[in-house]
């Protein structure tokens, strides 16, 4: 290559960071996550325990089921992050290890739960309603914005 030659650029694959309402997505869909959480803890376990048959039973039966999930998620999401920072070789293994533990612990407390003092069916409804919530704010931050220099980009259809 010669000193006359023009250089061109190599093309640079975007960064998440480049986004300057990335950080404004994700504080909004934590926000959104931990504002539905305790709705979902208090309206479910008052409809639960009012509804059911088993009354009370039911309705802690149900917040058992959004915490145990609260936890195993909030537990999951933590040793993947930490594990990605620090040895981003064993992050698969780090999240598979977490789905592991998330399983024995429902187990566990289907194992080892009395009918008499908690009702599984109303703990699957709170598990159930828990990954939904879950499920639907990670949707809400991880979902792919394209915006070129003149708005939107739009796709023709033919």
């Amino acid at each position: 290559m010669t000193a006359d030659q023009p250089v061109t650029p190599e093309p640079r694959t975007p960064d998440p960071s480049d986004d300057p309402d990335a950080a404004r997505r994700q504080r909004r869909a934590l926000l959104l996550r931990w504002t539905l959480i305790p709705v979902a803890l208090v309206v479910g376990g008052l409809l639960s325990g009012y509804l059911s048959a088993s009354g009370a039973r039911a309705g802690w039966s149900f917040v058992l089921g959004l915490a145990i999930t609260v936890a195993a998620f909030e537990f999951g999401s933590y040793n993947v992050r930490f594990t990605a920072r620090w040895f981003p070789g064993l992050t698969l293994a780090a999240a598979i290890g977490s789905y592991a533990l998330t399983v024995i612990a429902i187990g566990l407390v289907y194992a080892l739960s009395s009918p008499s003092v908690i009702d599984g069916m109303t703990v699957g409804i709170g598990i159930f309603c828990a990954v939904g919530l879950w499920i639907g704010t990670e949707i809400e931050r991880a979902r792919v914005r394209s915006v070129g220099p003149s708005g939107p980009v739009r796709v023709l259809r033919r």
